[in-house]
């Protein structure tokens, strides 16, 4: 098993440089903390010069919200408060206004600070809003409040872009923070400690002290630290007793504190290929899926294909392709065929949760493959006669309270049967066939492996939802919020809901699997954790390997994880 080199840089800096109509900078000591308190109650009186927050949950602004357990089917309004304070020394003779930089993964739809409004109406955009405030709407030397109300926060991936800085140009701009550590295999493995190094680099004034708190992807803080500040340019390295670290993956993140705020977070991951996690499947879960695929073998495929002459290339023709699957849904793919003679390797690709594939999908790929588009029942095209959308209790809800009836039985049974379709295809060499998908699409990729046995050579599985699914919730809070509104709307407890979700969770399916398989996993992924993948990974008991992308989110399944998914794919299947 190969394992991929992790060497993690990121960088803070506080002063920004924005387009609009021509260039500005916006430079200056940030006052404002990263660390807010959040409530969800919205109909709280903003217009108050003040009012007690201390016992309001916590967010940081510079962590992604689903993180933090918070996405926006289930939060429609959240109200965002925190205090600051403004030297009076540093509000004297100021001769210019201060700049308040905005910039939400939200819609933010009032600012108030001191208990008068300031701003409105604001959208996430590609700079942020400037909004000039008057030395006369602070108070100096003593506490002022600044209090937001926002709606619709936005999906990240994991990835923040959150800007919220008040400034003054006058003011010496605070710095930058910069983390570091590199982690070579068969090395870094063996050694006691953690190391990393730190590095502050000033452009003005020093604040007294960096922190730093690691905490675990299951968030535990597993480790606090403090660092005194002498010289402007500050480099340290960081020594952390590898004991304190399980298997697993951590959040390092360093910043001060006050007077003024910079803030820099990294994940890092130790040892992942040994994270073990029980089997929790249901009971004769081997039997199960084998009834049901000799259920499925006694409907007729009633296959239809339909050559799209206007959409081929001058390389590939483009077939619909459509069948009838377990419980006489029909199902739509798209089929890209080489148009030369001979038999070819094919790619069966599965989807993410909401995407649909298209007659166009992949037209621009010319290489001598055919590639095999298929969309599950409930997402478009194959959403005739099941719709149920992507909304809070949508598709991965839909009959639930019932493992004979849960979607994704279904839908395994979808991708196994355009499985079939495709190694049955007269071009098709049916000795190289691959599947891949990435998010849902990757638990598909990993039930079709487990499932379609030798059928299959080779498997890639990009950020994979599906896996783990007891731990899901533990890691990401939005799951375990998801599973409480399944509860309610299908009038089940949870005990039924998560004996559902045993059947279908891949990491119960995985030693199954006989194909080569190659998982990308990004660590600042919240959408499909790197714990739930590996936690499927580590079962697979076939050739394998893993490329993490330590600097990314969910996103990477789209770009760079993909490019390496079809090198893998070329590299097994031979073309």
């Amino acid at each position: 098993m190969k394992r991929s080199l992790l060497s993690l840089i990121l960088v803070v800096v506080s002063s920004y440089v924005f387009a609009s109509d021509g260039e500005f900078a916006l430079k200056g000591s940030n006052l404002i903390p990263y660390v807010w308190k959040i409530s969800r109650v919205p109909n709280l009186q903003l217009s108050q010069a003040d009012f007690d927050i201390h016992k309001w949950p916590s967010i940081n602004l510079g962590i992604s919200w689903e993180r933090q357990g918070y996405f926006s089917a289930a939060d429609k309004e959240l109200v965002l408060a925190t205090y600051f304070e403004v030297s009076k020394a540093r509000g004297d003779k100021m001769g210019m206004p201060f700049q308040l930089a905005v910039n939400l993964q939200c819609k933010v739809l009032e600012i108030y600070l001191n208990g008068k409004k300031i701003a409105e109406n604001l959208q996430f955009q590609n700079r942020p809003t400037v909004i000039s405030v008057p030395d006369n709407q602070l108070l100096f030397d003593k506490r002022n409040l600044i209090v937001l109300k926002i709606t619709n926060v936005k999906w990240t991936g994991g990835i923040c872009k959150n800007t919220f800085r008040l400034t003054h140009p006058n003011f010496a701009s605070s710095g930058s923070i910069s983390l570091k550590t590199t982690m070579p295999a068969n090395t870094y493995y063996d050694k006691d400690n953690l190391d990393f190094s730190v590095l502050y680099k000033s452009n003005g004034r020093m604040p007294d002290k960096l922190k730093m708190t690691v905490i675990s992807d299951f968030h535990d803080t597993v480790a606090t630290r403090n660092f005194g500040l002498i010289k402007e340019d500050r480099s340290f390295t960081v020594s952390l007793k590898r004991r304190l670290f399980k298997p697993g993956f951590y959040h390092i993140i360093v910043y001060t504190d006050g007077p003024f705020y910079e803030q820099a977070d990294m994940w890092i991951a130790i040892e992942p290929e040994r994270i073990s996690c029980s089997d929790d499947g249901a009971p004769n879960l081997k039997a199960w899926w084998d009834e049901t695929k000799l259920e499925m073998d006694s409907i007729d495929f009633q296959t239809e294909m339909t050559k799209l002459t206007d959409l081929g290339n001058p390389s590939k023709d483009v077939y619909k392709v459509e069948f009838t699957s377990l419980e006489n849904i029909r199902i739509t793919g798209f089929m890209f065929v080489p148009k030369k003679e001979g038999r070819f390797p094919a790619i069966l690709h599965v989807p993410g949760y909401g995407q649909a594939y298209t007659s166009g999908s992949f037209r621009s790929n010319t290489e001598d493959v055919i590639e095999f588009a298929v969309a599950i029942r409930g997402q478009s095209p194959s959403n005739k006669v099941i719709n149920p959308g992507f909304g809070l209790v949508g598709l991965a809800a839909y009959k639930i309270d019932d493992p004979r009836t849960y979607i994704y039985r279904g839908a395994y049974m979808d991708c196994l049967r355009a499985l079939d379709i495709l190694r049955s295809f007269s071009k098709t060499d049916s000795s190289r066939v691959a599947v891949m998908g990435g998010s849902q699409g990757g638990g598909l990729s990993l039930a079709t492996a487990a499932l379609a046995g030798n059928k299959i050579k080779a498997c890639v599985t990009l950020c994979p939802f599906l896996s783990d699914l007891a731990h899901h919730g533990m890691v990401r809070e939005v799951w375990q919020r998801e599973k409480f509104s399944f509860s309610e709307a299908y009038q089940c407890k949870m005990e039924t809901i998560d004996s559902t979700l045993s059947y279908v969770d891949v990491k119960n399916m995985a030693p199954w699997i006989t194909a080569k398989v190659f998982l990308a996993s990004a660590l600042f992924d919240d959408d499909c954790p790197s714990h739930v993948g590996f936690a499927a990974f580590n079962k697979i008991r076939s050739e394998k390997r893993y490329k993490i992308y330590p600097n990314d989110g969910h996103m990477v399944l789209a770009n760079e994880a993909n490019v390496d998914g079809y090198h893998f794919l070329k590299e097994v299947l031979g073309y």
